[in-house]
């Protein structure tokens, strides 16, 4: 990461001293800049209070629970925008008609303005989706106390308009620009909302499950930009923080040179490191080109380049070695191996390349079978190795001794049982350390259909391939599962590594015992996911939960098939958690001919 830091120093050193050494072009005359930057913080009007006396006080009142963060957050973008020459119109903790006044304010100074304005609308505050249509939540205003399951859809939407502001009446303000013209709305709005209980009986068109906001229609060359991704909930940000994480992330990325899709991407990984994957934000819309808030060719000042080059010097003299590669690992499947000079390594067994059949037909395959379905082929194009069992508390107390990896709350005493207690924090740690160790990034969490495809233990790879490599029914002389029976009789402990037969690939307790983390965001179904067996990341699922595979010795047989899958937050833990690790295989460099 140094490294990249140092390179990206490097290339705005050389290009501030190449601008200062040549005479700039004469630039093009610059876009008139709007803004309107709403925040709303203060939901009973009795300032903003958010201790659980200040809480309980407005849900007593009827009114949203205050929040923490949006005046902060809505003024520190205004100043943001302010100082990259934007006319930013302001409006803090607004009631309905404020809102309305400015929005209508704002809209008249779109109009007036020239099609190549360029033209951000921010608000940050409670928001709401009935039945995909979006509500942005004024200052002090209170939801009547109706049942709005017993009222007609248009009454109860009615209603609901009454005491809020549609985002459509927002979207309205915008016209259509024309290059370098755009539009960007930036919500800030996906936070905790207690009205969604309220008004879930209205809901019919999306998941039951639904929170945050629903996509938008927005006119050409407009981006809408979500702090968290659709139907999810964004964070405030905690007691002494300034900022939510995506204001924080946003107000920093503001002014620096590039381009505006290229602000919102630095803004979605900033976020999504800083929450560990619990908010993951994202932006739609069509290609805008080449359009920047600030002149994407801006030359660097000279004291801001001199400031460069002392932190480019800086690092030079504090810079590392650049890391080694990881070392060769073997590719001949079965093949078993530790990487050379790591004792502390799990042993690795290497899985060939192939394809099978992902998921379940969802026939008599008990809980969840939707969340499996659809079924659908899945080719694994290159070998990659697995450990070969669960990692065991040796495994991880030798990371813990380097002190690269947090204690464990509890240890065993018999140091072969699968480490638990193990969060997807620990487990990135733990991988990380790996990593350190042997150089590299070869070390990793699998797949979600790599997993599944190691569990199946090269089956015939046809879609009635049988729930279990071993066969249809579940086997206590084969896993540890609920219950006991066979050479089963661990019933509500964890069994230690080897205790159980390996499947045709070499690999122990793929099924029951503890449940293991990977690599994939969760999503409700099979559906979309990709065919190539790489991990299906945050566009297609939920980055707020995991998957875990394999489940665990307190589950019921279905619960332990090939194809079952659960859903974890990145801080589950639990006696029934635990992990495997991944290593991408890299071959022996073969002599030149």
């Amino acid at each position: 990461m140094r490294w990249a830091a140092f390179v990206m120093a490097a290339v705005l050193v050389a290009a501030a001293g190449m601008g200062s050494a040549q005479t700039p072009a004469t630039p093009p005359s610059a876009p008139v800049k709007l803004a309107l930057v709403i925040g709303n913080a203060d939901y009973d009007g009795g300032g903003i209070d958010v201790t659980p006396g200040g809480l309980a006080q407005s849900s007593a009142g009827g009114y949203l629970p205050d929040l923490r963060n949006p005046i902060n957050d809505a003024s520190d973008i205004r100043d943001a925008l302010t100082r990259i020459g934007f006319k930013v119109d302001y409006v803090a903790n607004a009631d309905r008609t404020a809102m309305s006044v400015a929005l209508a304010t704002f809209g008249t100074k779109v109009a007036e303005a020239p099609d190549t304005a360029q033209v951000v609308i921010y608000y940050a505050g409670h928001a709401m989706q009935v039945d995909g249509v979006n509500y942005l939540i004024p200052a002090r205003a209170r939801l009547p106390q109706v049942d709005f399951s017993r009222m007609p859809s248009r009454q109860a939407n009615a209603v609901i308009e009454d005491v809020t502001v549609p985002i459509q009446r927002v979207v309205d303000q915008l016209r259509e620009p024309s290059e370098p013209g755009v539009n960007l709305l930036i919500l800030d709005a996906c936070r905790d909302n207690p009205w969604d209980s309220r008004v879930r009986g209205l809901t019919r068109n999306v998941a039951p499950q639904a929170t945050g906001l629903a996509q938008v229609a927005a006119p050409d060359r407009t981006i809408v930009s979500y702090s968290t991704a659709l139907n999810r909930k964004a964070l405030d940000g905690g007691d002494n923080e300034r900022n939510s994480p995506f204001a924080a992330a946003l107000k920093n990325a503001i002014g620096k040179p590039g381009t505006i899709t290229d602000m919102l991407d630095s803004v979605g990984s900033t976020v999504r490191t800083a929450t560990f994957s619990r908010q993951v934000p994202w932006h739609q819309g069509a290609s805008i080109g080449r359009v920047c808030f600030v002149d994407c060719t801006t030359v660097l000042p000279n004291a801001e380049r001199e400031r460069l080059e002392r932190e480019l010097n800086e690092a030079r003299s504090a810079l590392p070695p650049p890391p080694r590669p990881a070392p060769p690992a073997p590719t001949t499947a079965g093949t078993t191996f530790k990487d050379p000079g790591c004792e502390a390594c799990p042993t690795m067994v290497v899985i060939p390349a192939g394809s099978f059949y992902m998921g379940s037909p969802g026939r008599g395959m008990g809980r969840d079978a939707e969340a499996e379905r659809p079924q659908h082929r899945v080719t694994i194009a290159r070998p990659f190795a697995l450990s070969q069992t669960e990692i065991t508390a040796a495994d991880y107390q030798a990371c813990v001794h380097a002190k690269e990896c947090a204690a464990q709350p509890y240890v065993a005493r018999d140091l072969s049982l699968p480490a638990v207690n193990i969060t997807r924090r620990d487990a990135a740690r733990y991988i990380a350390w790996l990593n350190k160790t042997v150089g590299g990034s070869a070390y990793r969490l699998p797949s979600e259909a790599e997993w599944e495809y190691a569990a199946r233990g090269n089956a015939a790879g046809t879609a009635d391939d049988p729930p279990y490599p071993w066969g249809r029914a579940a086997d206590h002389n084969r896993a540890n599962f609920k219950g006991t029976g066979g050479i089963d009789t661990w019933d509500t402990n964890s069994a230690p590594a080897m205790s159980f037969p390996a499947n045709r690939f070499g690999l122990y307790q793929m099924h029951g015992n503890v449940s293991e983390y990977v690599a994939d965001c969760y999503s409700l179904s099979h559906a979309g996911a990709p065919a190539d067996g790489s991990a299906r990341l945050e566009r297609d699922g939920d980055c707020s939960y995991f998957v875990t595979k394999g489940g665990d010795r307190t589950d019921e047989a279905s619960g332990i098939r090939s194809a079952a899958r659960e859903i974890a937050t990145s801080g589950n833990s639990g006696s029934w958690t635990g992990l495997r690790v991944a290593r991408d295989l890299i071959a022996t460099p073969q002599p030149a001919p």
